[in-house]
């Protein structure tokens, strides 16, 4: 049995818990490079809408990203929390990261 990380009281495993998973720390890449509709993040990740949407209401549960109508009302627009926001450094960090280490080019 799967043990909850939140079960170990500790933040690295919070962290974790709330937007270690791949897709949640893309989606707040694509916003950060100014992605903001769910079209955008569906055509720039290539995920199924079904995935996009349990990560997108993930991180909105956990209030990392609010959900606002666009001012017509024609669709939504995710936008980052302030607790989203200090993920910027770390999202900044791995991307750093990711260029040393990797043979792949942002």
């Amino acid at each position: 049995m799967k043990k909850d990380t939140f079960e170990l009281n500790c933040p690295v495993a919070y962290t974790l818990e709330t937007v270690g998973d791949p897709w949640s720390i893309l989606i707040i890449r694509d916003i950060l490079l100014g992605n903001s509709r769910f079209k955008e993040f569906e055509r720039s990740l290539k995920i199924s809408k079904n995935m996009l949407t349990k990560r997108l209401t993930k991180l909105i549960d956990e209030g990392v990203l609010e959900k606002v109508p666009s001012k017509d009302g024609a669709w939504a627009i995710y936008s980052l929390t302030q607790k989203g926001r200090e993920l910027t450094p770390i999202v900044m960090e791995l991307a750093k990261w990711g260029s040393k280490w990797s043979s792949h080019t942002l």
